[in-house]
């Protein structure tokens, strides 16, 4: 039985059942090679070996069926541990997600405000320097229109000048030529024409 129970294809459990069939059937034999032969007891053997080998088998089941069930049990809490994990990490990368969405939307807002005050800063320089040349054109025309004033008054000055010495040159004509003639003011009409 030791040659056979020693085979390879026997391991595990099938090899100790077998080495404890082994056991009882030498426990069983006596002394006697004949009376082994010829008066062995198989019954008692198969009922003594059956019972043993149903008890340990129960206890091996049992104890396989607790460890399977045991090892069901532990994949379960960390199917349920990993999906909690799974959920926590899914939460904070979502999390994680928003916030990167939120400050980018916050660089653009801040980007298109900077955008919106270099436009806006653009925009007043450039009406105060629409500004500063409407000032310095109003003030050239305004300097043009001083000029042309006073280009006029002299102009105005000088025809009344020109009106004067014309009449005083009339006059001395007249009474150098006519004595007794009252003297005509001849450019009184110029003079009134150039005021107006």
């Amino acid at each position: 039985m030791g040659i056979v129970c020693g085979e390879s294809e026997l391991s595990g459990w099938h090899q100790e059942r077998c080495g404890d069939l082994a056991s009882s059937v030498f426990d069983s034999m006596s002394d006697d090679n004949y009376e082994n032969r010829e008066n062995f007891n198989a019954a008692s053997l198969c009922s003594g070996y059956w019972s043993k080998f149903a008890a340990e088998e129960k206890v091996r089941v049992d104890q396989e069926r607790a460890e399977r069930e045991a090892a069901e049990k532990k994949a379960e809490e960390e199917r349920i541990e990993a999906e909690k994990k799974a959920a926590i990490e899914a939460a904070e990368m979502e999390k994680r997600r928003a916030k990167e969405e939120a400050e980018m939307k916050a660089a653009e807002a801040r980007k298109q405000a900077e955008v919106a005050a270099d436009e806006l800063k653009a925009k007043k320089e450039e009406a105060e320097r629409q500004a500063q040349e409407a000032k310095k054109k109003m003030e050239e025309a305004q300097a043009a229109a001083e000029a042309a004033a006073r280009h006029h008054r002299e102009a105005l000055a000088n025809a009344t000048e020109a009106v004067k010495k014309f009449n005083a040159s009339a006059t001395n004509l007249t009474t150098r030529f006519s004595p007794n003639a009252t003297a005509v003011p001849v450019a009184s009409n110029v003079t009134a024409n150039v005021t107006k």
